[in-house]
C-alpha cells in the first residue's frame, strides 16, 4: 500500500546561491509535502537561478513569487500563507501513487511475518549515527516500546513479527549499502543542483532500491519466507537512507510504494510494496503508523490543504489519524474492519443495559448500533482505558463513540465526509470541539443523544440532522464499563415540510428506514386524513385563510407492529395573492407564512414556546440554532404569502428583527422572487440587532429592488447557522407598502433619508432628517455585505452627507442610516 503519516512544521536548512542559508519548515505526507517559513508563507525554489522564493498560486500549482526568501516581510507584500497545490492536483498525485496497488494483497495480519530492514547510505554520507543495537531495539525490546512488543499487544497476541536488518553488521556500529550517487543526485533540478532529476525522479529511486536489494541478497538465509501469504511478494520490505528529510524531493520524504521497475526477487518472492524512511524519522510509532498501512488500514486524518478539510475527525483516538509517541491502538474499527484482529462486530437491536470491557482486551469490546435515519451510516461503540505503555497515549478513559459511514470508500483522506468520525463536546459539521473529551463516563457525561452535547448527528449530505442513538446512564469506568440504549422500533418520520401550490399543499417528510415500516398515516387538525407509502402527501381540499396542522405518523407490522409517535406538527393557511398595505403581527396562527415550523429551521410562537429569551413578549417568528443543537443544521427561509406589486413606482420593506450572531457564523438574509417557481435573489445581509444575554431587536426600514414588482412576488428572510451551533434571529411587525413607514404601528418611525443624484456618478449627497438624538453610523455597502465606506457621527435633527464615489465600479449598492434601534435602507445605482 501507499501511505504516510502527515507530518508538520520539520525544521530544514537551504542554503541560497549567494551562500546565505536559510532556516525554515517543511510539513506533508507523501503525496505532498512543501517548504515553509515559521510563521505559513510556503517556500519554493525557482530551478532557473537556484534562489528560493516566496510562493504563490497559479492555476492549479505553485510557482515562485518575485520575492527572494530572506530579503522583505511577506506580510508586508501582501503574500498569502499556507499556499499549496490544489486539491485536483494533490488528488492526482495521490493517484499516480496508488495506482500499482491495485493488483497487491494485503500483508498477513496473523501468525508469522518476516520484516526485512535495509540501510542505505549515499555517497557523500557520513555513517549512521546510531549504531545496529539501537535499531534492533527499536524493532524488537521487551522492557520499552517496540514495533513487534506494540503488535503483539495490539493484535491480541495473534501477529509475530520477524525482523530480519542487513547488510550484516556489527551491534556496535551500523553497516550500510553505499551508493555510487551523491545525495544531490535524488534532489530535484536546479542551476545550483545540475546533476538532480527532471522526469526520472522514480527510475532513479527503484534503481537505488534494486542495488541495495541485490547488495544484501547473498547475506540473506535461503530458509526465511518472506511471503507468508504467497502472493509472490515479498510481505514487508523497509529501506532505511541515511540524514534527514528533505521537503525539497519525494523520494527523500517518508513514503511508502510499489516497485514494479525491476524484478528483484528474495528467496523467491519478488519486491513489491515498500516503505522507505529517513534516519531521523526511523521511530516507533512512524514505524507502526506504516506498517499498520500495509495491515490493510487507510489514513484517517485530512489533508490539510483540502478546500473541504473539515474538523478533525478522530484525533488521537487512532493510531491512523494522529499517532502519539509511544504510540496508541488504532481504533477497534480499524480492528475489526482492515486489520481482523476483530473478528466480530455485534449489534444491539433490543433496549437494555450493556457493558464493554476496554479495547486493550480481546473479546466483548465493540458494539454497533444502526441509525433508524441512514441506510449509509451507523454506529460504534468502545471503551477506551487510558493505562498500559502502549494505550496510555490516549486522551482519556470511558465509552468512545463514533459514527461510521458506508459509503466513502476506505478511510478519511478525501473527508469530509468521513468513513469514521468521533463524537466529542462542541463537535459539528464545521467545528472541531474538543476531542480529547470524547469519552464518556459518569459522573461527567452520562448521555448521548439528539439533543445532548455532542450530539449524534449524521453527515446527511452534510447537512447534519438527527442520528436516532439513545444513550444514556453511563456508568464509572472501571475494569468494565456500562451504559443503557433506548432503541425505538417504532420510529416516527421527522423532518415534516410543506410546499404551497393553487389550492393544494404538498407535504415531505424524512422518512423511517426501520424495517417492518407499511405505510404513513397523514393528520389534519388532529384527524386522520390520508394514507400513503410514499414520503409525500398532497392535500387537494384547502380553502383561502383556514388554517390546517399537518402530522403524520409510521405504521409497521412484523415483529413489531404498531404506530409510532407523530412527527413534528406544522402548520399552513393558505392565502391568496395580497394587496398593498400589506401588514402581518404574527399574533395568530393563521399568518399564512411559509416556514419549516421545527426546530431546523423558523418556528411560531412566543419566547417561552421559542426558548429565545427577549423583551418582546408577542409572537413572531424565530429560528434558535441553539434548540436545533451542534450537530443539527438549522437554517430556513421564512417566505411571505404572494404580493402583487404590479405597476408601482415604489415599495418599502419595513420590519422589526432580532439577530445575534455567533463567531461570525449565523446571518439573516433578505431575498425576494418573481413568483414562487424563481430563484431567489439576494437584496441585503443584515447586520447584527445588539449583543448580550437577550435577542435586542430593531426596526429596518428598506426600499425594495424594481426589478421585483411583479404579480406575484414573495420576499424571503432566511436564517443559516453556517451548519454550526450559531445563536438565531427573528422577525416580527412586517408591512410592505408605498410609504415609508415602519412597523406595525407607524407612529415609532424616526429617520428619513434622501439621496440625490441617483443614479450618481462621482458622488451622492444625502439628507438625513428626524428626530433622534446620539450616535447615527452611515455606511456604503455592496450587494453582498462589505462595508465599503462608513462614518459615525453625532446626529441632532438634520444633517447632510457627501460621499465620493471614485474608484467605484459601477452597479447596485446600499446606504445604510443606522441608530441604536433602527436601521434604514436606500439603494444607489453607481453609473460610469
Amino acid at each position: 500500500m501507499v501511505f504516510a503519516d502527515y507530518a508538520e512544521n520539520i525544521r530544514q536548512t537551504i542554503t541560497q546561491p549567494n551562500g546565505k542559508i536559510i532556516n525554515c519548515l517543511a510539513s506533508g505526507d507523501e503525496y505532498y509535502h512543501y517548504l515553509h517559513d515559521v510563521n505559513g508563507y510556503t517556500i519554493v525554489q525557482n530551478p532557473q537561478n537556484g534562489f528560493f522564493y516566496y510562493g504563490v498560486r497559479s492555476g492549479e500549482t505553485v510557482i515562485p513569487s518575485k520575492y527572494i526568501v530572506g530579503t522583505i516581510n511577506p506580510a508586508s507584500v501582501g503574500l498569502e500563507k499556507g499556499v499549496r497545490i490544489s486539491e485536483k492536483l494533490y488528488a492526482e498525485r495521490r493517484s499516480l501513487f496508488k495506482a500499482p496497488l491495485k493488483s497487491v494483497q494485503g500483508t498477513p495480519t496473523k501468525g508469522l511475518v518476516n520484516v526485512l530492514c535495509i540501510y542505505i547510505a549515499f555517497a557523500d554520507d557520513n555513517v549512521f549515527t546510531n549504531n545496529r543495537q539501537y535499531y534492533k531495539d527499536m524493532w524488537t525490546a521487551t522492557d520499552r516500546p517496540s514495533v513487534k512488543d506494540y503488535y503483539k499487544e495490539i493484535s491480541y497476541n495473534s501477529l509475530d513479527l520477524q525482523i530480519h536488518h542487513f547488510p550484516d553488521s556489527p551491534d556496535t556500529i551500523t553497516v550500510c549499502y553505499k551508493d555510487n550517487h551523491p545525495r544531490n543526485y535524488y534532489l530535484p533540478y536546479s542551476v545550483t543542483n545540475p546533476g538532480g532529476y527532471t522526469t526520472d525522479r522514480m527510475i532513479r529511486e527503484h534503481s537505488l532500491l534494486k542495488s541495495a536489494v541485490e547488495f544484501v541478497q547473498n547475506q540473506i538465509p535461503g530458509d526465511v519466507d518472506f511471503d507468508m501469504n504467497d502472493d509472490g511478494l515479498v510481505d514487508i520490505i523497509c529501506f532505511v537512507f541515511q540524514g534527514a528529510a528533505s521537503a525539497l524531493s519525494d523520494m527523500l520524504w517518508p513514503h511508502a510504494y510499489y516497485t514494479f521497475s525491476h524484478a528483484v526477487t528474495i528467496n523467491g518472492a519478488r519486491v513489491g510494496g515498500y516503505f522507505m524512511i529517513p534516519e531521523i524519522w526511523y521511530g516507533v510509532r512512524t514505524i507502526c503508523h506504516e506498517l499498520c498501512h500495509l495491515f490493510g488500514a487507510p489514513d484517517l486524518y485530512h489533508q490539510a490543504w483540502s478546500g473541504k478539510n473539515g474538523p478533525d475527525p478522530i484525533g488521537n483516538w487512532c493510531l491512523m489519524c494522529t499517532s502519539t509517541d509511544p504510540p496508541q491502538s488504532m481504533c477497534g474499527f480499524v480492528k475489526y474492519k482492515y486489520n481482523h484482529w476483530i473478528s466480530d462486530l455485534p449489534e444491539i437491536t433490543e433496549s437494555g443495559v450493556y457493558s464493554l470491557k476496554p479495547l486493550s482486551q480481546p473479546t466483548d469490546n465493540l458494539f454497533k448500533i444502526r441509525s433508524p435515519f441512514s441506510r449509509t451510516e451507523y454506529f460504534v461503540l468502545e471503551y477506551r482505558k487510558k493505562e498500559g505503555r502502549y494505550e496510555s497515549s490516549v486522551p482519556g478513559t470511558g465509552l468512545v463513540v463514533y459514527r461510521i459511514k458506508t459509503d466513502v470508500g476506505d478511510g478519511n483522506e478525501g473527508g469530509p465526509p468521513d468513513e469514521v468520525y468521533v463524537y466529542r463536546p462542541g463537535g459539528t459539521l464545521t467545528d472541531v470541539g474538543n476531542l480529547s473529551r470524547a469519552a464518556m463516563s459518569s459522573p461527567e457525561r452520562i448521555t448521548l443523544n439528539d439533543k445532548t452535547d455532542p450530539n449524534c448527528f449524521l453527515w446527511n449530505n452534510g447537512q447534519g440532522g438527527p442520528g436516532g442513538l439513545d444513550l444514556f446512564n453511563v456508568s464509572a469506568a472501571g475494569d468494565s464499563i456500562s451504559f443503557e440504549v433506548k432503541i425505538n422500533h417504532l420510529f416516527p418520520p421527522t423532518e415534516l415540510n410543506y410546499s404551497p401550490g393553487n389550492g393544494v399543499v404538498d407535504l415531505s417528510w424524512r422518512p423511517s428506514i426501520a424495517e417492518g415500516l407499511q405505510t404513513y398515516y397523514v393528520y389534519r387538525n388532529g384527524v386522520r386524513f390520508g394514507t400513503t407509502a410514499l414520503s409525500t402527501f398532497r392535500d387537494n381540499d384547502v380553502i383561502e385563510d383556514h388554517v390546517y396542522t399537518y402530522s403524520v405518523t409510521a405504521y409497521y407490522e412484523g415483529q413489531y407492529t404498531g404506530e409510532s409517535e407523530k412527527s413534528n406538527e406544522i402548520t399552513y393557511t393558505p392565502k391568496g395573492i395580497q394587496t398593498l398595505p400589506y401588514k402581518e403581527d404574527f399574533e395568530q396562527p393563521g399568518h399564512g407564512w411559509r416556514i419549516k415550523g421545527s426546530v431546523e429551521g423558523f418556528q411560531w410562537g412566543d419566547p417561552a414556546t421559542l426558548a429565545m429569551q427577549t423583551i418582546n413578549t408577542s409572537k413572531f417568528l424565530g429560528a434558535n440554532s441553539v434548540a436545533a443543537g451542534p450537530g443539527t443544521v438549522c437554517s430556513d427561509y421564512a417566505i411571505t404569502p404572494r404580493l402583487n406589486l404590479v405597476g408601482k413606482n415604489k415599495v418599502y420593506l419595513h420590519f422589526d428583527y432580532s439577530l445575534k450572531r455567533w463567531q461570525q457564523v449565523d446571518h439573516l438574509k433578505i431575498f425576494y422572487r418573481l413568483n414562487r417557481y424563481e430563484n431567489w435573489v439576494q437584496i441585503i445581509d443584515l447586520p447584527t440587532s445588539g449583543y448580550g444575554d437577550e435577542f435586542k431587536w430593531r426596526k429596518y426600514n428598506l426600499e425594495l429592488p424594481a426589478n421585483c414588482y411583479t404579480a406575484e412576488a414573495q420576499i424571503g428572510f432566511q436564517y443559516d447557522d453556517g451548519k454550526d451551533m450559531g445563536y438565531g434571529a427573528a422577525i416580527d411587525n412586517v408591512v410592505i407598502d408605498e410609504e415609508a413607514t415602519s412597523g406595525i404601528e407607524t407612529n415609532l418611525e424616526k429617520l428619513t433619508i434622501n439621496l440625490y443624484p441617483n443614479p450618481a456618478r462621482d458622488e451622492i449627497t444625502m439628507d438625513i432628517s428626524g428626530t433622534p438624538n446620539g450616535r447615527v453610523t452611515v455606511k456604503l455597502i455592496s450587494i453582498d455585505g462589505k462595508t465599503l465606506w462608513s462614518k459615525v457621527c453625532q446626529y441632532h435633527m438634520q444633517r447632510q452627507e457627501t460621499i465620493n464615489l471614485k474608484g467605484i465600479a459601477k452597479g447596485k449598492y446600499y446606504i445604510i442610516v443606522e441608530t441604536a434601534d433602527e436601521i434604514i435602507v436606500e439603494s444607489l445605482i453607481k453609473q460610469n
